[in-house]
């Protein structure tokens, strides 16, 4: 810290006082903090020296998931059964947002990820292709589509669809199908 008194810059008429620096102090290496009288005030000057972050010298590498994050958007979003359209007016922005997303021309932030993942009713580890997909199976699209019409029926109707299910499963040969409370 400077304590010397050294002037700022000289009077330009008898009236007028100096300004003098009474200290000076660098501020975690970014700006210098100066305290200056001026006409008997005391001023508090930040000066900052860095205006933008630096840039790493030597890039990050490259993070190996295996699929782009727009390609598992898109396959995400097919297997659901939605157009962009669709899915764009579930989250709020246009079809155009949602194809630039899938192919890579725009980066989601965090945000679109959070919307992304709640309009498809998945995870932000699924859309960021995160998640481990050894052992599990993707359900296919048909299937999808009939289980979503099955959930929009009356309860008393679900168990009737599913013990016709349980019975067609049983007459192929399919293995411990599951039983419910009835």
């Amino acid at each position: 810290m400077c304590l010397a008194r050294s002037p700022v810059s000289p009077p330009r008429s008898s009236g007028e006082r100096a300004s003098f620096c009474l200290a000076t102090k660098p501020c975690q290496g970014r700006s210098l903090i100066y305290i200056i009288r001026y006409h008997n005030v005391y001023v508090k000057l930040v000066v900052y020296t860095h205006f933008m972050p630096r840039a790493f010298k030597s890039p990050l590498p490259p993070v190996e998931t295996g699929i782009s994050v727009g390609k598992n958007l898109a396959m995400i979003r097919k297997k659901r059964g939605l157009s962009q359209a669709q899915l764009a007016q579930q989250i709020g922005i246009t079809q155009t947002l949602v194809s630039d997303y899938e192919t890579g021309r725009l980066h989601l932030n965090d945000e679109m990820i959070i919307r992304f993942a709640i309009s498809l009713g998945t995870s932000a580890d699924a859309i960021l292709g995160l998640h481990g997909t050894e052992g599990e199976q993707e359900t296919p699209l048909r299937i999808s589509k009939r289980l979503q019409k099955i959930k929009t029926l009356p309860s008393g109707k679900q168990k009737t669809v599913l013990q016709a299910l349980d019975l067609a499963l049983k007459a192929v040969g399919a293995e411990d199908t599951p039983q419910e409370n009835r």
